[in-house]
């Protein structure tokens, strides 16, 4: 699977993935949070205290994540207190976030359930729709596309019912790529989502139209290089540059490079070289590391294939010096293994490889060995898609049985709890060459 197509292209767009403050309700509050915090011990009424925690929720949300996490808490429980159902499932939906943020995927999808409990009280369908898509989001995130798309799907059905163009247009990309993403690829279905996709997009503005065209094309071209259908692949990146100006450099030299590696793994190094190289060229103009890494790694390996092991060698240390190394870094990773088979390729070849530049090598991927070791003592990958799932199975049947048993939500989490456990016991841990952990799309598309 090609470096930037994996890394970077196959984004799942999520609808209003950020925090949610509320319209507040009472005017004039201010600024200080410490001000606001008192408000909290004083005596106003209850409803204006929902408005105080979620202007100090906005306040403490990117800088304070435990302390929004606090305050949810506290505004979630006055929220149910008074039955204000829009709250309750606002907060519900913050607390998932940061959850999702965490990596903490069982609190997120338990939160994003209780977030949709809440909701459905006063049927607010788009909320609803919105909580959907970010449960997907999370389900694809851990590679398990068949939940995904079971929430995408509902998202799109209630969408539909509130005429809702650019949701249906992100919901109907969202589950082309599901589509072509599975194990078992359904490239057919996915070429009709994304049809459905492009036929949304006549009803949006022309700024929106252009920045959903250049992403809805970029998965086409992607869909087809997966099914080694290249001149499509092609024709279809192109396309997406269409839609994007001089000035948008990520997208253009994700792009370039897609168009590049396309025709490196058609052994075509020419055409490859010339593409591969507008992505290189534009690389000192991202600032995001990921994305850079991702072509050099591209770069790096149309040199290799090429036999210009010194000049891919230069690509791969910058790569490597630019990453961030206190993360599971997948870009990263791929450098790593590259510079090895280039060191190697140097030293058969009689030019001399310094000690320095394996130790420092050594160093990396050792630290990265440890970092993806303390995730595996942490977690373990069947298990969470086997208790995500679960989760979802659990609020279903408790809605079922709610006409006969009113059930205390606490004891159904704590069984999910005490589940998840036996679960994780009973799969044993061990080390693969895959990656289970999944690298935050850090790509700013705007």
């Amino acid at each position: 699977m090609n470096q930037i197509v994996a890394v970077l292209s196959a984004i799942f767009i999520i609808v209003s993935c950020t925090n949610e403050s509320a319209e507040p309700s009472v005017h004039g509050l201010p600024e200080d949070a410490g001000e606001l915090e008192s408000l909290l011990t004083s005596d106003i009424k209850e409803e204006a205290k929902l408005s105080v925690y979620n202007k100090l929720v906005d306040y403490y949300f990117d800088q304070d994540p435990d302390k929004a996490y606090g305050l949810l808490e506290e505004e979630k429980e006055l929220a149910e207190k008074i039955d204000n159902h829009l709250e309750t499932g606002k907060a519900a939906y913050n607390m998932a976030l940061i959850h999702k943020k965490n990596l903490e995927y069982i609190g997120a999808v338990e939160h994003y359930l209780q977030a949709i409990n809440a909701f459905e009280k006063i049927e607010d369908k788009e909320r609803i729709s919105i909580v959907l898509d970010n449960l997907g989001n999370v389900f694809a995130e851990t590679g398990n596309y068949d939940y995904a798309e079971k929430f995408f799907i509902k998202s799109r059905l209630l969408y539909s019912g509130i005429d809702k163009s650019e949701k249906l247009v992100i919901a109907n990309m969202n589950l082309g790529i599901c589509k072509f993403s599975k194990s078992e690829p359904d490239y057919e279905s996915a070429a009709k989502y994304f049809e459905e996709s492009l036929h949304h997009t006549e009803k949006l503005s022309m700024q929106e139209q252009s920045y959903y065209l250049n992403r809805i094309y970029s998965q086409i071209g992607t869909m087809y290089y997966k099914n080694s259908s290249y001149k499509k692949a092609v024709t279809n990146y192109l396309l997406s540059l269409n839609y994007i100006d001089v000035t948008q450099h990520i997208q253009r030299s994700i792009a370039y490079a897609n168009i590049g590696e396309v025709y490196l793994g058609e052994g075509l190094y020419k055409e490859a070289g010339e593409w591969i190289s507008k992505a290189v060229d534009i690389a000192p103009k991202i600032d995001d590391s990921q994305t850079v890494s991702g072509i050099y790694n591209i770069y790096a390996k149309l040199l290799q294939q090429m036999g210009r092991h010194e000049e891919s060698v230069n690509y791969l240390e910058k790569s490597i010096a630019q990453a961030n190394t206190k993360i599971i870094n997948e870009p990263l990773q791929e450098s790593l293994g590259l510079i090895r088979q280039s060191y190697a390729a140097l030293r058969q070849s009689d030019h001399e490889v310094s000690a320095d530049q394996y130790e420092n090598i050594l160093l990396i991927d050792a630290e990265q060995d440890a970092l993806e070791d303390e995730m595996v003592s942490k977690l373990n990958y069947k298990a969470l898609q086997a208790a995500l799932g679960l989760s979802v199975e659990l609020d279903h049947q408790r809605k079922e049985k709610q006409a006969e048993v009113k059930l205390n939500s606490t004891y159904t989490y704590t069984i999910i709890g005490m589940i998840l456990l036996l679960i994780i016991g009973g799969y044993k841990l061990y080390k693969t060459g895959k990656k289970i952990y999944l690298i935050q799309q850090v790509l700013n598309w705007d």
